[in-house]
């Protein structure tokens, strides 16, 4: 991981937000598939940047034991490198399904499952 942030908002909620430290796409997934195996009712999330060249890959989810919310993302890929697969307008968020995180984590120019290595940014 990168960081990790823990915050409680007025009524007491808290929530946890994690950043990953991965290289490419197929890093990036294979560290959000991991979180996406410990997360309750997980979703994908994609957020294309502004001049719509760059995308974040994330997942959200819940503890299971709890009501807290954990917010899990990575580093900027090329937004060229999702489009097929998950449509967003420049500037936007959408969500998707995690399965797609899967056949992210393989890397295509090797086959073999992306690495991520687990480590703080």
């Amino acid at each position: 991981m990168a960081w990790v942030m823990v915050s409680i908002d007025p009524d007491g909620k808290a929530g946890v937000g994690v950043r990953v430290r991965a290289v490419g796409l197929a890093g990036i997934a294979a560290a959000l598939v991991e979180w996406d195996r410990t997360l309750a009712r997980p979703l994908g999330v994609v957020t294309r940047s502004e001049d719509g060249v760059m995308a974040r890959l994330g997942v959200i989810g819940g503890a299971s034991e709890n009501d807290t919310t954990i917010a899990v993302s990575s580093g900027d890929v090329p937004y060229g490198q999702i489009a097929a697969a998950v449509e967003v307008a420049p500037g936007e968020q959408v969500v998707f399904d995690t399965d797609q995180l899967h056949l992210w984590a393989i890397d295509l120019d090797t086959g073999s499952r992306g690495e991520w290595g687990g480590g703080v940014e």
